[in-house]
């Protein structure tokens, strides 16, 4: 399959900066690797958009030329790198305990990359703009702003569904497209391993920071669908590894590498993920502000310009649309929606401890009970409403017990770990090391910016896993500088036990059915409309009752007047979508988008949801059948 080049371009890249750089360790050669090629398939994709050329022979032909660049690379150097040595370094020297937990390790990855294969993207988010616009830019074989009433598909930051659709594109369909997000659950374990490396740590506490990536229950849930934050919370711990690299670089060479490295990472988190700016800005400031002190000005004012511009060149395309669009870069509606409209004190508490709360429900009723009081008392002290608008998202603030639902999955043993480490750190902070001290202090202010910027959500847990994934290895590193090994190790069995419901049960795609899942059925003897259907319950049949004739009667050419609430790309997948011989459009009046309408679209079939019951023609044809308040203007076949 043709998506294969993507993987085979990272390794083969990843090898080639090993024989550049033999003295780096394989993991960061690895990482590296991970973030060139993510910025190449962002600048591929914005090319080949340009004109209209995103199709599979022209990406195939993409990823190949980066292949064959770097087998010449490694034919010009001394041969592969040794792979007894890497081996040896990751299985042979561990001790016994520690090799275990990376078996169960191993073990939760496969299990979700299992889940991750068998499922189709089913999240609602997916089925309503991340999938449906990466079928539009197959279609349109461009990344260019279309015509929708679904504007978040224009709007929103493309990074991750830049990377679905060269996937999408690249392998005929959707059945690998969940794969990049578990990619991104593995690259970061990696991440994660690499950073305690770069913390001083040893080889049982690089394993703890492993298995606290690996048991992160909205990580498992996030690491087999297709949204967007394991990709973003990806590039957010590349950069922070990037920044540490900068900080510990011996040699100008190194510096000016780490930093352009840095700031590729850096865009690529922007281009995925506007939420990922707080956790990254305040340890760019502190790294930024240690190296004014100790480094030649006139080199780092240099370098910095230059990551500058790949920031620019990774981000330009996509704001440029928006602005185009929205006279907005971000977006107008998207700012509205999400950015904090009480900036003092109290709002930004109320939302740092409604944020917090988050994670701390238990399987207890009457202790959550308790924890929501205690909630509600700190916002009577604050004089803010609980879920005054102008903090408040989406949803209203609540405290339920552990959830395996893909949107509102909490991380409390994590959560409670990074609080014990902060204030073992706070007790003896002139004692502590200055590294440590101020990677601790970074992250946690990231999340305090976060919690000043951003509204809170009732699903906002899973915006935060960039925050929990850069937690783990220093959590990890201050738990082996107070507790011996094998507390350390006692610790990473718990975490491993406490995640197998979100390995083993997601609600609506489990390996194993439990009480909290959508079905008693596991995903093996589920076809893909039952999958689809634990996540949409309230669409029935309504795709198969529309989609049906349309198929009978081989129409190819279908215009879409949904909801912006619709679940467009069940349309998509139900008409057989990618073909080259289907056309999808929607059919739209007073939106942003609308001025992009194809003018010479002359559709065969209309979906349109919430039409009014006497529509009895739609630009000239006639009403077929309608399933709950979905309706199908089919022409008659000749």
């Amino acid at each position: 399959m043709l998506a294969a080049v993507i993987p085979l371009a990272v390794g083969l890249l990843g090898i080639s900066l090993q024989l550049r750089t033999p003295c780096q360790h394989w993991r960061r050669a690895l990482l590296r690797s991970v973030l060139l090629c993510g910025a190449y398939a962002v600048l591929t994709a914005e090319l080949l958009g340009l004109f209209h050329a995103i199709t599979g022979p022209n990406l195939a032909a993409a990823w190949t030329l980066l292949m064959a660049g770097a087998v010449l690379f490694i034919f010009r150097h001394d041969g592969l790198p040794d792979c007894r040595k890497i081996i040896a370094d990751a299985f042979v020297s561990l001790h016994r305990w520690d090799g275990t937990l990376l078996l169960v390790v191993l073990g939760i990855v496969v299990a979700v990359g299992i889940v991750a294969f068998y499922s189709p993207p089913q999240s609602v988010d997916s089925l309503n703009y991340h999938m449906s616009r990466v079928a539009h830019w197959a279609q349109n074989q461009s990344l260019a702003h279309y015509a929708t009433g679904i504007e978040s598909q224009n709007s929103m930051s493309p990074g991750s569904e830049i990377l679905f659709l060269h996937v999408y594109v690249l392998g005929g369909g959707d059945r690998l497209v969940n794969g990049v997000q578990w990619l991104s659950m593995v690259i970061c374990i990696l991440g994660a391993v690499e950073i305690a490396g770069q913390l001083g740590a040893g080889r049982t506490c690089r394993m703890l920071a492993a298995v606290i990536v690996a048991s992160l229950p909205m990580g498992l849930a996030e690491a087999s669908n297709t949204m967007s934050d394991y990709v973003a919370a990806l590039w957010t711990l590349l950069t922070v590894g990037e920044l540490l690299r900068l900080l510990q670089a011996t040699d100008e060479k190194a510096r000016q590498e780490a930093l352009l490295f840095t700031a590729m990472a850096a865009g690529l988190a922007f281009v995925t993920k506007a939420t990922t700016v707080p956790y990254l800005a305040i340890a760019a400031m502190f790294v930024v502000a240690t190296l004014w002190k100790f480094c030649r000005k006139e080199h780092l004012v240099r370098v910095t310009i230059a990551g500058a511009v790949l920031i620019v060149a990774l981000n330009v395309g996509y704001l440029w649309r928006n602005y185009e669009t929205y006279r907005h870069p971000l977006g107008s509606g998207n700012v509205a929606r999400q950015q904090n409209a009480l900036v003092t004190v109290p709002g930004i508490l109320s939302n740092l401890v409604r944020n917090a709360a988050l994670h701390a429900g238990t399987p207890w009723k009457e202790v959550n009970e308790q924890i929501f009081r205690a909630v509600l008392a700190v916002h009577v002290k604050l004089g803010v409403e609980l879920d005054d608008p102008r903090t408040t998202g989406f949803g209203f603030f609540t405290i339920g017990p552990p959830t395996t639902e893909e949107a509102s999955a909490g991380n409390p043993l994590q959560a409670v770990l990074a609080l014990i480490c902060f204030l073992l750190v706070l007790v003896r902070w002139r004692r502590e090391d200055r590294l440590i001290r101020g990677y601790m202090l970074s992250v946690v202010a990231g999340f305090l910016l976060f919690s000043a910027v951003f509204k809170w959500q009732i699903w906002g847990s899973r915006l935060q896993l960039p925050f929990f994934i850069l937690l783990a290895p220093i959590t990890a590193c201050i738990l082996a500088r107070r507790f011996p090994s094998v507390v350390l190790r006692v610790v990473a069995m718990l975490l491993l036990f406490y995640a197998w419901p979100w390995v083993m049960s997601i609600s609506s795609r489990p390996l194993i059915p439990n009480a909290q899942s959508r079905t008693d059925r596991s995903i093996f003897s589920l076809d893909r409309n039952e999958l689809y259907a634990l996540t949409t319950p309230w669409m029935g049949n309504t795709v198969a009752v529309v989609t049906e004739p349309i198929n009978a009667q081989n129409c190819r050419e279908v215009g879409l007047m949904l909801s912006g609430a619709g679940m467009e790309y069940l349309y998509w997948d139900a008409l057989g979508a990618p073909a080259d011989d289907l056309q999808l459009d929607w059919i739209v009046t007073g939106t942003p988008s609308a001025r992009y309408e194809v003018d010479n679209f002359s559709p065969c079939a209309i979906i349109c949801e919430g039409c009014p019951a006497d529509w009895h023609m739609l630009r000239g044809i006639p009403r077929a059948i309608t399933s709950g308040d979905t309706t199908l203007f089919l022409q008659s076949a000749p």
